[in-house]
């Protein structure tokens, strides 16, 4: 089964201070995930976007995408909504995240053909 990386460009608001965003985005990637699902957060460090910064998710297939995400851009409430009850830690660190940025304004899934 091909993997899937969940490729999202972050903008920080105005005034954030990348270093709390980082705190923050530290605290999302080491809260609990879903299942088949990682997080990672990288800051460009050359290129024309350094300085900025992208999440991506890792995830082990497209079902497990599809639980969470049944359709681009929509939310399975059921899913989703069982996952912050089982895990409010990490409902709440997303939640500190999504003040900081400006919400995936660019975004797309790629499937792994090739490693």
């Amino acid at each position: 089964m091909a993997r899937v990386l969940g490729v999202h460009e972050i903008e920080l608001k105005p005034g954030v201070d990348p270093d709390r965003f980082e705190k923050a985005a530290s605290e999302v990637v080491t809260s609990a995930q879903p299942e088949g699902w990682r997080t990672l957060v990288l800051k460009g460090e050359r290129g024309p976007r350094s300085g900025n910064y992208l999440i991506i998710f890792e995830i082990d297939g497209p079902e497990a995408r599809d639980r969470l995400y049944p359709a681009e851009g929509q939310a399975s409430a059921e899913e989703s909504d069982r996952f912050d009850r089982e895990h409010p830690e990490t409902a709440a660190a997303w939640e500190r995240l999504s003040e900081l940025i400006v919400h995936f304004e660019v975004a797309t899934d790629y499937m792994v053909l090739a490693e």
